[in-house]
């Protein structure tokens, strides 16, 4: 037994002034007194009143009585009286609530998970002593703390119902250890273990078996309870959804499909595609029970707009079942070739599928210079020196290539040291000028980026049968077509994912040519670790990188899906804790109490309401006034 609102001297301090006051009422004597009037003129002829005896003891010490003990089961009521606690001490109690994406599926019986989870989380809170201390995490993904150590029931409660699920799959782990720290820094227990510690209440999390990992939890040695919820039906779901536009064909573009079946049974899937509302096709896929299934075709297009995946309807999570990518239109470059080779051109042209060969005096076009007078545009490539403009020092013969600027994006993949050139042109670079390849006898490949005036020249003849049956001529042609229309080379892939963290194969770029942005505006998470990049988002969003050779945008927009299940310890404690157990199931009494109380004054009211009169004198005599009296009384 225990008081939670009182202590025992508290208790004692407010019932003792109380009984005094009870004792002091009853000694107080309340018979009629005689007064002095001026007159009696205006007084009625009235019997003398009966003549009462004067008492020092109490008349009904059972009322009094009566009277203490409800006032002391009042006070015991308010003192929060409870059978089976065992001591006073405040515990500090962690409530995990699942609000996985598994949680905004439908259970068998029709319900909303999470609902079922927040009406167990309340019945918990119900059992708890009202002095304890709760601390609420949301846990998905990512773990968050609704609250801080509070013994405000509904505070607590309000953050309950306001919880809502997540996008991301619940990571037990992390939710755990956000639960041992809290409670280690609140009650200064980092040299010790939760377990030794005084005032640790229990761990309780209250959710299913699904998960992002399959792992034993771990609380620290505080006791750990599971309150389970009902699992979700069976759910088809759309796992991931992407497009890569291919590297040799711009119009096409190859997609790719996951699907993960969250049931028992396989399940035979029909997946409907649109392209800008209008139907493309079905394709059928054998999911077989918590595995994923894959489906991979092409589509050809030149616009852009939106594809879509859908799956039937009907099943236990609709948020799951559609995916969207937004395709963006084929990107070409204009190129104007002044060249009278045009045959020999076209096999560099192969190297950049989406160039596109213009008419002179296109805007934005791309000049290849080969044999001709300099032109006066401001994006040239001189495949001949002699319409470059910069000073040429020299020329050699069969000079081989002894250096690459590999930093430089024209000189990015070439490392071939046995090139050489049957004829070259040495150049003489001004300041700010890039050298891209050089000779023993100097630079043969200079790029110059000022404002209104970029171009690269080239000191040899690209177009050479022998370079160009090499894999360098097509590979300078490509970077340098990069260099001044990046769009052109770069990868393009849309990808539609899950919240959470993403990874992506950057290589061959470096940290620094990395571009990360939301579309949001919002700061973006990410790290670069060894050719690949991740990313982490809690919530639906979308991401854009950009780098040298791709272009990513990722539409975290599916429900990321519990593959895995967690195995309860055995030793786990399971559902919420009985009425009575002790410590947590202490029965509150304040109810009983109060209604014995009043049901005590009631009947000393029935009993004792009215008093009881004094016994009359055994001799009585009535007061009368003569009229003489009045009149002399009104005389005076």
């Amino acid at each position: 037994m225990g008081l939670l609102n009182l202590t025992l001297a508290q208790l004692l301090a407010a019932l003792i002034p109380l009984t005094g006051f009870l004792v002091a009422l009853y000694f107080w004597d309340r018979s009629r007194r005689r007064i002095t009037v001026a007159t009696l003129r205006f007084w009625p002829d009235l019997p003398a009143p009966p003549v009462t005896r004067r008492h020092k003891k109490l008349q009904q010490p059972l009322s009094l009585l009566l009277q203490i003990l409800a006032m002391l089961l009042l006070l015991l009521a308010i003192a929060d009286w409870r059978w089976g606690l065992t001591d006073g001490a405040v515990r500090h109690h962690v409530l995990i609530l699942d609000a996985s994406s598994a949680t905004a599926t439908q259970a068998a019986n029709g319900a909303a998970v999470l609902d079922s989870g927040k009406r167990a989380a309340e019945r918990f809170l119900d059992a708890l002593p009202s002095g304890d201390r709760v601390l609420l995490i949301r846990a998905a993904g990512l773990a968050e703390a609704a609250t801080d150590f509070t013994d405000d029931r509904a505070l607590v409660r309000e953050a309950v119902r306001e919880t809502e699920s997540g996008w991301t799959a619940l990571d037990l782990d992390g939710a755990l250890d956000l639960a041992v720290q809290s409670l280690r820094l609140t009650l200064d227990a980092q040299d010790r273990g939760l377990d030794a510690t005084p005032g640790v209440g229990e761990i309780v999390l209250v959710g299913g078996e699904r998960a992002a990992k399959s792992e034993t939890p771990d609380s620290g040695g505080a006791p750990l309870r599971w309150i389970a919820t009902p699992q979700p039906e069976a759910d088809l779901a759309v796992r991931r959804f992407s497009a890569a536009r291919a590297v040799d064909d711009p119009t096409r573009w190859e997609v790719g499909l996951e699907l993960w079946n969250d049931s028992a049974s396989p399940t035979d899937a029909k997946i409907e595609f649109y392209f800008e509302n209008r139907k493309l096709g079905e394709r059928s896929v054998r999911a077989e029970p918590a595995q994923p299934a894959a489906l991979d075709f092409r589509i050809r297009t030149e616009q852009a707009g939106t594809l879509e995946a859908r799956l039937p309807d009907g099943d236990a999570s609709p948020r799951n079942d559609r995916a969207t990518l937004e395709l963006p239109a084929v990107v070409r470059q204009a190129l104007v070739a002044e060249s009278d080779r045009t045959a020999a051109l076209a096999r560099l042209f192969e190297a950049a599928p989406s160039l596109s060969v213009v008419a002179e005096g296109t805007p934005g076009a791309l000049t290849v210079a080969d044999r001709a007078s300099s032109p006066t545009r401001s994006r040239v490539l001189f495949l001949d020196a002699r319409a470059a403009p910069i000073q040429t020092v020299q020329r050699v013969r069969y000079a081989r290539v002894t250096s690459w600027f590999g930093a430089h994006p024209l000189g990015q993949g070439l490392r071939s040291a046995d090139v050489t050139l049957n004829r070259a042109a040495v150049f003489r670079p001004e300041e700010g000028d890039v050298v891209i390849a050089s000779v023993e006898a100097g630079p043969v490949i200079v790029a110059r980026d000022r404002p209104g005036e970029r171009w690269v020249a080239f000191g040899f003849d690209l177009l050479e049968e022998e370079l160009a049956n090499r894999l360098t001529a097509p590979l300078l042609f490509a970077n340098a077509v990069r260099w001044f229309a990046p769009d052109v080379f770069r990868q393009a892939e849309f990808r539609a994912e899950s919240p959470g963290t993403v990874e992506l194969d950057v290589a061959p770029a470096t940290r620094e040519q990395i571009e990360v942005e939301t579309l949001s505006g919002a700061a973006p998470v990410w790290v670069y670790d060894d050719g690949r990049v991740r990313l982490f988002a809690p919530r639906p969003s979308t991401s854009r990188l950009r780098t040298p050779y791709r272009n990513a945008m990722l539409a975290l927009s599916l429900p990321e899906v519990a593959a895995e299940s967690w195995t309860p310890p055995g030793d786990m404690l399971r559902g919420i804790p009985p009425a009575g157990s002790g410590g947590l199931g202490a029965i509150p009494l304040w109810p009983m109490l109060a209604l014995a109380a009043l049901a005590i004054l009631v009947f000393d009211w029935l009993r004792f309401g009215r008093g009881t009169e004094a016994s009359p004198a055994p001799t009585t005599e009535t007061l009368r006034v003569t009229p003489e009296e009045k009149t002399a009384g009104a005389a005076r």
